[in-house]
């Protein structure tokens, strides 16, 4: 499982890890975010062909705001940064102050663009969140994923045994 922590590298940055991948605020598992930041991070998992289920597992910060802003999809910007219209979006759901978790929002689109904003006061533990994509994961000759001609299919909870190479 990928763990990712918000900062400049990932400013503007997609993720597309297709489960029990973790994203965590700039503070990581154990510290606090900044004040003053503003990051945009789109998840959008590879080969997903159905909905992705984004689960926030832990939550807090200033209340009315820092926020956590989950809409379904891609912006229209290139860059994913924040113009002002992304606001005309399906908005999923925004996550301020100490709710109660854990809190599940699904993306019917299969991308959810995620947008975490803090002001220049009090801060907080931040959040954690992770997701899953749904629907089949097709690799093929349109993928542009390479054949593995040696791949093996072990019995689920195997341990040893005999297979071709």
């Amino acid at each position: 499982m990928a763990t990712y922590s918000l900062s400049n590298a990932l400013q503007y940055t997609t993720l597309t890890d297709q489960t029990g991948s973790y994203l965590f605020d700039s503070g990581g598992p154990t510290g606090s975010y900044q004040n003053n930041e503003c990051y945009y991070v789109l998840l959008a998992p590879a080969y997903a062909t159905g909905a992705i289920t984004v689960n926030i597992t832990s939550f807090n910060s200033e209340a009315s705001q820092d926020y956590l802003r989950i809409y379904d999809g891609i912006p229209n910007t290139s860059s994913y940064a924040y113009n002002g219209t992304v606001e005309t979006w399906p908005l999923l759901k925004v996550v301020s102050g100490t709710p109660s978790v854990p809190i599940t929002i699904t993306a019917s689109s299969g991308k959810a663009y995620i947008r975490w904003s803090s002001n220049a006061s009090t801060t907080g533990s931040g959040f954690k969140l992770e997701w899953t994509g749904s629907g089949f994961y097709t690799v093929d000759s349109s993928s542009g994923v390479s054949y593995n001609s040696k791949a093996v299919n072990f019995p689920k909870n195997s341990v040893s045994g005999t297979y071709m190479t």
